[in-house]
């Protein structure tokens, strides 16, 4: 690790909270790198806190008004970040350089953490149909990609990010069985270009379900372990999110739990059960979480 140091540009019409600020960022950055986050660090601290700073290459007095931060400070959810130059899918041999996404999940690996970052628009369309259908193949998701931290570089968000939605739907129908793609032109594409949203599409399809169904979820119980139920209940959507999809509402006689529907083993119901393998499907490109 290395650190860069900055002073506060005093403003006599300001009181700042801190004279110093002291960045730790990782020791391999190169020249090109460092400079690119100074000039990302810079206009942060103007735009979010008004306060002007500039780089002090002397070391940063040991004093109470200097504030410590490390480049994770700039890593949060829905931050924008892009893949360091040189950084390859070693799976697959696919060079991520320079590829641009935002930050959905965080994971604590015994060394350092490890994110998933959800694909800009700009960045999906440069991903080749060859390496997406790996990808299908080894049920990674399509939307983005895990990552370590020690490979990304915070950068500014400068224009605001298109859904991946309707994109990621005309490179997946033609990867579909025919039973598949005609459900899809049928059932769902009629929804997604009146929603511009494609779960909300799934939503709307799982809010016609009227009759108690019978069906198997899995859940982790209280050791962490993972335990299959079986029971008849009716289903109702609960909402959705990009990470899970989306949840229901399952209600058994008195008694109510919401899941993700990616968590429903199976159907008895062969039609809504064949539905379910659809839906699932789409959400092993679509989520994080499946």
């Amino acid at each position: 690790m290395m650190n860069i140091n900055f002073s506060v540009v005093t403003n006599p019409n300001q009181t700042n909270m801190f004279d110093h600020l002291q960045l730790t960022v990782p020791g391999d950055l190169s020249n090109e790198e460092i400079k690119e986050v100074i000039y990302f660090v810079k206009k942060y601290m103007q735009q979010k806190f008004g306060v002007t700073i500039q780089e002090n290459p002397k070391q940063t007095p040991a004093v109470q008004r200097t504030k410590q931060i490390t480049i994770h400070h700039f890593y949060n959810y829905l931050s924008l970040v892009k893949i360091r130059k040189g950084v390859r899918d070693l799976e697959f041999n696919f060079d991520l350089s320079e590829l641009k996404g935002q930050i959905l999940l965080f994971f604590q690996n015994e060394d350092e953490e490890l994110y998933y970052i959800k694909w800009t628009r700009e960045s999906f369309l440069k991903l080749p149909e060859n390496y997406l259908l790996q990808l299908k193949d080894n049920e990674l998701p399509w939307s983005g990609t895990f990552i370590e931290s020690s490979n990304l570089l915070p950068i500014e968000l400068t224009y605001p990010i298109e859904s991946l939605d309707l994109i990621l739907v005309d490179k997946y129908l033609p990867t579909l069985s025919e039973s598949a793609r005609t459900f899809w032109e049928n059932q769902l594409l009629p929804l997604i270009k009146k929603h511009q949203n494609v779960l909300l599409a799934w939503e709307n399809h799982f809010s016609c379900i009227n009759s108690p169904q019978r069906l198997s979820y899995r859940m982790e119980n209280s050791e962490e372990k993972e335990i299959e139920y079986s029971i008849t209940c009716t289903l109702s959507p609960a909402g959705f999110d990009s990470i899970f999809g989306l949840w229901v509402l399952l209600c058994e006689k008195n008694e109510e739990i919401i899941i993700p529907l990616s968590q429903i083993m199976n159907f008895e119901n062969p039609t809504l059960d064949q539905v379910l393998s659809f839906y699932k499907d789409w959400m092993q490109i679509f989520c994080p979480e499946t």
